[in-house]
């Protein structure tokens, strides 16, 4: 557990203003703001602070004061030793206490800072529209900048403390050494300046390194978002090639940033190796008065650099909250109950009950400012009717429906509706990662008998029969669900509300005929449920039957009316609603099964982050993997390198000791030969330093990030798709951020400290043997204490360090989840359940981040004083046998032991941090040998250059289930067999689960087949590289997909060989040419266009007819259906179709009930005889 101000809450009510968009109007007013947020946590390190500069400095006193007590022991009663020895333990004690005292006030500080900062994100995104590059920049802000943003604030009174310890130090030393004192001020000085001008830099070129990450991390979002879209296509390799380049791109814009920590790491150095030099070098080499000052310009010298980091961090933070909000202006109160906005009027209380539920006043409504897509809308709703907006695909149904939520910005005119009384389900589905049952229950809060109305209504029979409906989870976006059970459980959530408006885009989409029908029966019917409820409804719809009112979006984007028309059977619909008939007798409503019963079934739930599989992964395989990442050559380098460096930084001890022992025996060889040697000695460490830290930052950084990211996209790209897909979205964007950035920002930093500390203490032994065997005779003490705190610190942290970055993956999943639903969660009234959960989140991510830094404090507090014993032992031995020892033995034994065990301590905190860093390497080494990969070896069958021509499918006895470990105890198809010849266009048909896209699955190998094959042209496809076999096929799945970062033009030719005339022509046949125009033409970014649902499935069809649908209205189906038959006369094609209105235009019609072949033939046999047709 953790103090109270760490968590949430007490965060939030600290942070308030900021979380509220009370900001400063300034970068570096919204840092000042920031700090002081903290209130009385931001001056609670100074006492400390001061402490342990008190502490610091007495050491100076007190060797002094040992030394002089030894040379004239004789004459001092030996009350004056023991109280040097008692002195002795006080400072060194002090040391510890005062260090730990102060860093714990530290951590404690900046880990509300990174609370308030997490927090305030969050809320900001509550308040925007949504955009699909939002959840990039801001996942990217929550995880990277308050990163950095935490490691440069935790140095942030080491910069007055700096300044007011180089003062002392240089008060203490011109007092012995005179003017030449002020040499070492200047250095100080000058190394000053120039980390305040590179921290001025730092900030800019990280902004440009972080803008670079932000685009790759939205491509990675896309990618995983239509994984299986991406695979179906055999786009893998593709896709993977366009955001490995995205990284590399990412990599080159650090170039610059790593170039300037370069610049600050031999400024910190610098310091310390060229202080001596320019004083008296003798006697600093014996008295080391000088410590105090090359600590004090160290820390400082390291401080500013990471401060401007973080300032860099501090200016993208706060240029993101001062993003233009969908309410900007309009004071809004995110409850939802009254906004105004501009012209628009979204009141809660329309007065009087004969008042319309939704009115619309000469609205002209727009995506965004220069654009207005529908002028002078109106429209009003009254209170208990059902008014269905209709219109061609892209005619900017969505946009009228999104603009009644208050959802578009661009508004004028008047729209009144009482948003606190709305419920509304979009088009494409919002689910959270919870059991199916907790999905739809969650916030209706009815009684059971409601609850079984709205499940009776929406047909979730099938749902809730899976084995795992109240343990298990739908997966990221519902990723576990066929598309109609998707679309059915966020009905039944909108429903289950039960409130007076219910908004409604498009939801039937995904259904077949007969559940659509029915759904729509049970509850728009006469005696449906929202009749009885009484409620008003507006939906957006492609099938307008049910409608009291219906008005269309015409071709000159106006709303008219339209009188309601019986079908063309010319069985009106009200009559077959009233008789109680369905459109389909002799189907049992159970008959509606999973698209994806059997992976809910049969698969193990793929746990969160923190229950991960229990996978080993030994320290020496992470560091193994991550010397193979960064190669051996550079690996070798790099050692050679830092073991350089640490002999180079103590050869001028050693040095200093020479050439005290030559001038006691009478050297002649003057000042001048051992000054000259003696300043190469203090240089060469700097020469080795910037060499170093060149090879780190410009060969290894970019060696292993590259490396490390292609392997974990590759592991993503080549796992099997009923794997994959069980697997939170939010844990593996979490890998290509947090983990990655780990690799990028911190690793490198914490394995040359870590490295630099190790040799240079193993260097200090031996200058310690050399120079005194007393102290000599302490180290295997010292190495018993350290054995036995490391094991004790490892068995703490190792869980804290997975604890810290599985709870930070699942807050960003979290996060994520939010941003995606931003339009359902505001329309619905969820933002105070969703801030609930999300400072939950906060909560459990807050505790092992700060614990961490407790256990290494811990640690810090156990060696300081380590050091202080082995500093008391050594005094005490001198005093006690004072008459036996060489005072200048016992003062070098005695400075070099303390420096060793600083060093020491020094090395075990840069360890902790590069195993903290390492757990990154170790979670992807994890999720990479938990990944199962698909079939890569070339294929031994000789596949023709034109295969599959002619293109004959046969599926013989085929049996498929998504898991290859449930030994058959679900099958999604059971026994198929069915021969497609050569050209015949064959539609599958079906119910909702029936098993229609899950053919298409076991064709493209998508599935575990142990039973049966699939041949084309006589090739078992199992005998393929799966790739191979996908991109032979020419696939248009459910979910459109685009190359991230594409434009039109590569979008709809990868090839880059068919003209811009020919594209131009398949775009107009497929009615979307003028919606490409209006977005840029064929060079225009496809990430920028802003797409309907169906215009994106007219892309991916004419990217189908390029390469010789069920979100387009009926007109626009048919149409294409007729250009498809007239462009792909030769071709075999499998449809799966939804409407059953279009299989006339094909050959032969297939029918699956449960994944079984219930009917397959001529389509007018099939519709004779089929109970599916009637």
């Amino acid at each position: 557990m953790i103090s109270s101000p760490l968590y949430a809450k007490s965060i939030l009510a600290k942070f308030s203003n900021i979380a509220n968009g009370h900001i400063a109007s300034s970068g570096n007013g919204f840092a000042l703001q920031t700090f002081t947020s903290l209130g009385f946590y931001a001056l609670a390190p100074v006492i400390p602070r001061l402490a342990v500069t008190g502490f610091t400095f007495s050491q100076s006193f007190l060797v002094t004061a040992l030394l002089k007590y030894l040379e004239h022991g004789e004459q001092r009663p030996a009350s004056h030793g023991y109280g040097l020895l008692g002195a002795c333990a006080f400072v060194y004690i002090g040391i510890a206490v005062s260090n730990s005292w102060y860093w714990r006030h530290m951590y404690k500080s900046v880990s509300i800072i990174r609370g308030g900062l997490v927090v305030s994100i969050f809320e900001k995104v509550l308040r925007l529209p949504e955009d699909g590059g939002t959840e990039a920049k801001a996942t990217t802000l929550m995880i990277s900048d308050v990163q950095r943003i935490v490691s440069g604030l935790a140095f942030i009174h080491e910069v007055w403390a700096g300044i007011l310890e180089t003062a002392l130090a240089t008060y203490l030393l011109q007092r012995i050494m005179g003017v030449s004192s002020m040499a070492m001020l200047g250095l100080a000085l000058a190394c000053g300046a120039i980390s305040s001008f590179v921290a001025s830099k730092i900030s800019v070129q990280q902004r440009n390194w972080l803008k670079a990450m932000e685009q790759r991390i939205d491509a990675t979002k896309r990618l995983l978002d239509s994984l299986k879209a991406v695979k179906m296509r055999g786009a893998e390799d593709r896709v993977g090639q366009v955001v490995n380049e995205l990284r590399r791109l990412e990599i080159q814009a650090a170039r610059l940033f790593r170039a300037l920590i370069t610049v600050s790491v031999f400024l910190s150095y610098s310091t310390v190796t060229l202080s001596p030099l320019l004083v008296f070098a003798a006697y600093i080499g014996v008295n080391g008065a000088d410590s105090d000052l090359d600590s004090a310009t160290m820390f400082s010298s390291l401080a500013m650099p990471a401060l401007g980091s973080a300032q860099g961090c501090f200016g993208r933070i706060h240029a993101f909250l001062e993003t233009p909000e969908m309410f900007q202006n309009a004071g809004v109160d995110l409850q939802r109950t009254r906004m105004h906005r501009g012209d628009t009027r979204l009141s809660s209380n329309p007065s009087g009950s004969n008042q319309p539920a939704i009115s619309i006043r000469n609205a002209s409504l727009g995506w965004s400012s220069d654009e207005t897509v529908l002028e002078n809308i109106n429209l009003e709703v009254a209170r208990g009717s059902f008014v269905a907006l209709v219109g061609k695909t892209g005619s900017g149904k969505s946009l009228l429906l999104k603009s009644a939520l208050g959802e578009v910005k661009h508004v004028s005119g008047s729209i009144e509706l009482p948003l606190d009384k709305v419920s509304y389900c979009s088009q494409t589905p919002w689910l959270e990662n919870m059991s199916a049952e907790q999905t739809w229950t969650q916030y209706g809060g009815g009684d059971p008998k409601s609850l079984a109305e709205v499940l009776e209504a929406c047909f979730l029979d099938d749902i809730i029969s899976l084995p795992d409906y109240r343990t298990g989870q739908v997966g990221s976006g519902g990723v576990r669900l066929s598309g109609g059970q998707r679309q059915r459980l966020a009905l039944a959530r909108a429903i289950a509300l039960r409130k007076e408006i219910v908004l409604l885009d498009d939801v039937f989409s995904a259904l077949d005929r007969a559940t659509r029908q029915q759904i729509s029966t049970r509850l728009l019917g006469p005696e449906g449920l929202l009749r009885r409820l009484g409620t008003t409804g507006l939906f957006t719809t492609h099938d307008s039957m049910l409608a009291d009112q219906v008005y269309e979006i015409t071709v000159d984007r106006i709303l008219a009316p339209l009188s309601l028309q019986k079908p063309a059977n010319g069985d009106a619909i009200e009559n077959r609603i009233a008789q109680g008939e369905t459109t389909e007798k002799g189907f049992d409503e159970k008959d509606i099964t999973a698209s994806d019963q059997a992976i809910n079934a049969t698969v193990q739930n793929v746990k969160d982050d923190q229950n991960e599989k229990d996978t080993k992964v030994s320290d020496r395989q992470v560091y193994l993997r991550y010397v193979r990442a960064m190669g051996f050559k550079n690996a070798g380098i790099f050692l050679f390198l830092v073991i350089a460096f640490a002999i180079c930084l103590k050869l001028p001890d050693l040095w200093v000791q020479w050439w005290s022992t030559a001038l006691q025996q009478g050297d002649t060889r003057g000042n001048n030969y051992w000054i000259g040697m003696f300043a190469l000695l203090e240089v060469l460490p700097l020469l080795v330093l910037c060499l170093c830290i060149f090879h780190l930052m410009f060969f290894i950084v970019p060696t292993s990030a590259s490396t490390l990211h292609a392997s974990l996209l590759r592991t993503v790209l080549l796992a099997p798709f009923a794997f994959i897909s069980r697997v939170d979205t939010g844990s593996l964007m979490n890998r290509f951020n947090q983990d990655l950035m780990f690799v990028d920002a911190f690793l490198p930093l914490d394995l040359f400290n870590t490295c630099a500390e190790l040799f240079t203490s193993t260097f200090q032994l031996i200058l310690v043997a050399i120079v005194s065997k007393q102290a000599l005779a302490i180290l295997p003490v010292l190495f018993a204490v350290l054995y036995f705190i490391q094991r004790v610190y490892l068995r703490s942290s190792k869980q804290l360090r997975l604890l810290d970055l599985s709870w930070k993956a699942v807050l960003h999943t979290k996060f994520g989840e939010t941003v995606s639903g931003l339009s359902v969660i505001r329309a619905n009234g969820w933002l105070n359940p969703m801030r609930e959960k999300f400072l939950e989140k906060l909560d459990r991510s807050q505790e092992p981040f700060y614990l961490l830094y407790m256990v290494q404090r811990w640690l810090q507090l156990v060696l300081n004083l380590v050091v202080a014993g082995l500093a008391i032992t050594i005094a005490g031995v001198a005093i006690g046998m004072r008459d036996k020892v060489a005072v200048g033995a016992v003062g070098v034994a005695f400075l070099n032991t303390t420096t060793l065990g600083e060093t020491l301590t020094n090395f075990i905190i840069s360890w902790t941090s590069l195993e903290t860093s390492l757990g990154a390497i170790a979670r992807v080494s994890m999720f990479e040998q938990d990944t199962p990969r698909e079939r890569e070896e070339q294929s031994n069958v000789d596949v023709p250059d034109d295969w599959p021509k002619p293109g004959q499918v046969t599926f013989e006895n085929v049996w498929a289930t998504y898991d290859d470990k449930d030994g058959g105890s679900s099958w999604r198809l059971s026994g198929v067999t069915l021969t497609v010849k050569p050209g015949e266009r064959v539609a599958v048909c079906g119910r909702t689960g029936s098993g229609k896209s899950t053919l298409l699955l076991a064709l493209l190998g998508m599935l575990h087949m142990p039973v049966g094959s699939v041949r084309v042209d006589g090739i078992d496809i199992s005998a393929l590289q799966m790739t191979i076999l996908r991109r032979r096929f020419k696939v248009v799945s459910q979910d459109s997909f685009f190359e991230p970062t594409s434009t039109f033009r590569q979008d709809l030719d990868p090839s880059g060989k068919i003209s811009d005339d020919d594209i131009r022509e398949i775009l107009r046949e497929c009615r979307v040419w003028e919606t490409v125009a209006a977005s840029g033409g064929l060079d225009g970014k496809r990430s920028d266009a802003k797409l309907s649902a169906g215009e994106a499935q007219l892309l991916s069809i004419a990217r189908l007819l390029l390469q010789n649908p069920t979100d387009l209205d009926r007109e626009t189906e048919e149409y294409i259906e007729k250009v498809m038959s007239a462009r792909l006369q030769n071709a075999t094609v499998i449809a799966v179709m939804h409407r059953l209105e279009a299989v006339s235009t094909y050959d032969k019609v297939a029918v699956l009930d449960k994944g079984v072949l219930v009917d397959f033939g001529d389509v007018g046999d099939v519709k004779a005889r089929c109970k599916l047709f009637k």
